[in-house]
């Protein structure tokens, strides 16, 4: 008997790195056919990958836009591929407008597709809303959050909260003065991390405006800064000003960068995420292009918080920068209060160890694989 195949959907690094653990904890128990879209992490991890869909994801309503006749053709494409291969489960994770739009028309097959959603769209959300097209969608929803599967419940969608996967590979530094040691990082009196994210646009929108304010902070002295450079395999566009370059070490993985600093700045979105399980103080940003800008401005967003913590909590634990607040002289201004302010960084690192606790306990990848193997052992139709 052929070994059973699962398809997985991801479109953006951190859905590639949430797949490639699951992937391995899958193949840790048994031979399974895994294919998919995804990136470099999901074949490392045993995952044969039909496309590259590390960039599909997009940041703003504008470049969405721009992208719909190539999300239209690799619709197609997918289509083809999972009436063609017939797959013994597919696994969505996460970007929910692509996915959900994919998902529509495989319930439209004269077969049935058993479909496990992984990271339901807007699953951070809170707020009451009719979710009830996820179950039109999927047999089974994997979702990080415990307020996400009360609420899909309610329109009899067959939810579970597996916590969230953060918690199994990140946490607190134990010893942050032998970190810095191994990183080789020179003695100094605050440490700052500079994170603008992995997408292309957002580290040409934010990482200017991240080395602008290490040069104003570089001005005060006793400060060194820790780089996250672009992903690997990609070449960073983003220029080191001469006057920082002696003043700055180049950390190549974001969790370890955010555990050595003292505070970092980040672009919102996962790392945010990573700050909370490591209690890491941050200051979260967002910046877009003008036309970005307005749109956003006119949106009516479903929130006023976007860190992740700050979600989670319902409050602004940690400071949120968005748009035109998020330039270089200002971020320098928001960190040289925290600094200044002997109990801000302490009392955030309690508010993230407090929003941590809401991520669930350590485990989330293994009970996301027992779901998997749960929903494929009654071939997905929901009891």
């Amino acid at each position: 008997m052929p070994a059973p195949e699962i398809f997985f959907l991801t479109a953006e690094p951190s859905a590639d790195l949430h797949v490639s653990m699951l992937a391995a904890e899958l193949l840790r128990r048994r031979a399974y056919r895994l294919t998919g879209s995804g990136g470099a992490l999901m074949r490392r991890a045993g995952v044969a990958t039909d496309f590259d869909s590390t960039s599909w994801a997009t940041m703003g309503p504008v470049q969405a836009v721009k992208r719909i006749p190539e999300a239209l053709a690799m619709r197609r494409r997918l289509l083809r591929l999972l009436a063609q291969r017939r797959p013994d489960l597919l696994v969505l994770v996460d970007f929910g407008g692509f996915n959900m739009h994919l998902g529509r028309r495989i319930r439209r097959f004269p077969w049935h597709l058993p479909i496990l959603y992984y990271f339901p769209p807007k699953s951070w959300d809170q707020s009451e809303w009719d979710r009830s097209d996820l179950g039109r969608v999927a047999d089974v929803v994997a979702t990080p959050f415990s307020w996400s599967e009360a609420l899909l419940r309610k329109h009899d969608i067959e939810a579970h909260w597996v916590g969230h996967p953060v918690v199994d590979r990140v946490q607190p530094v134990a010893d942050q003065a032998a970190l810095r040691q191994e990183l080789g990082l020179p003695t100094a009196e605050r440490y700052v991390g500079l994170l603008p994210g992995s997408r292309r646009c957002e580290r040409a929108l934010m990482g200017p405006q991240m080395i602008g304010a290490a040069l104003h902070l570089l001005a005060d002295g006793g400060y060194h800064f820790l780089w996250s450079p672009g992903p690997p395999g990609t070449t960073d566009r983003l220029a080191i000003p001469a006057a920082l370059r002696a003043h700055l070490t180049v950390v190549d993985d974001s969790v370890r960068l955010l555990q050595a600093a003292d505070l970092t700045l980040t672009s919102f979105g996962t790392t945010t995420l990573e700050a909370t399980a490591a209690e890491a103080p941050i200051i979260g940003m967002y910046r877009g292009t003008a036309v970005e800008t307005l749109t956003f401005m006119m949106m009516r967003l479903p929130t006023k918080l976007y860190a992740m913590p700050n979600i989670i909590l319902g409050r602004e634990a940690i400071p949120e920068l968005v748009l035109r607040q998020s330039d270089a002289w200002r971020l320098a201004q928001r960190a040289r209060g925290l600094f200044d302010d002997p109990a801000a960084l302490p009392r955030m690192k309690q508010d993230l160890h407090e929003a941590c606790a809401a991520l669930g306990p350590p485990g989330a990848i293994v009970r996301t694989a027992d779901l998997i193997e749960a929903t494929l052992a009654r071939g997905g139709a929901t009891p």
